[in-house]
């Protein structure tokens, strides 16, 4: 699921469920899961989303409007 913020003069349209990895040379570092930036996978934003492994799973997602992510996941949720 994506939203569009339109409170800025250029607006964002984010993945709702993930968060951009900083500093990996992708994207503008805002944090925000935006087209042809590298995401973490994150649904529970605010609280445990796993990770006893820190083993990811990785796939590329090209829906629309959001295009060419790498997003990747926790494993295990760590249950």
């Amino acid at each position: 699921m994506t939203v569009t913020d339109t409170h800025l003069p250029d607006a964002n349209t984010f993945l709702i469920d993930a968060a951009e990895l900083f500093a990996d040379g992708r994207g503008d570092d805002d944090g925000l899961c935006e087209s042809a930036e590298s995401c973490v996978f994150a649904p529970h934003f605010g609280a445990y989303s796993g990770g006893r492994r820190s083993v990811f799973r990785h796939c590329l997602l090209a829906g629309d409007p959001v295009t060419a992510v790498d997003l990747y996941g926790f494993l295990v949720d760590g249950i």
